[in-house]
C-alpha cells in the first residue's frame, strides 16, 4: 500500500486476517493471505492501485470498494 501514501492516498486503517482457506480449489491452490486495507484516494491512484494489482503475480485476487453512500 505505500502506492497509496506515495501518491495523495491516506491509509486509514489495515487489517491481517492471514492464511485461509478458499471455498474451492483455486489454479491448484487451496489457501490464501488475506488482509483489507481502507484508505482514502483519489480516482488516479485507484487506477494506478488497480493496475498494479492485476499484474502483480503475487497478488491472486484484489477487489476495490468504494464505502462511500
Amino acid at each position: 500500500m505505500s502506492r497509496c501514501s506515495k501518491g495523495k492516498g491516506e491509509i486509514m486503517t489495515e487489517e491481517v486476517l492471514g492464511v485461509r482457506e478458499f471455498a474451492q480449489v483455486l489454479q491448484k491452490m487451496t489457501h490464501g493471505y488475506y488482509v483489507i486495507h481502507t484508505f482514502k484516494a483519489d480516482n488516479a491512484i485507484l487506477d494506478k492501485l488497480n493496475t498494479f494489482f492485476g499484474v502483480t503475480e503475487d497478488i491472486f485476487r484484489h477487489l476495490l470498494i468504494d464505502l462511500q453512500p
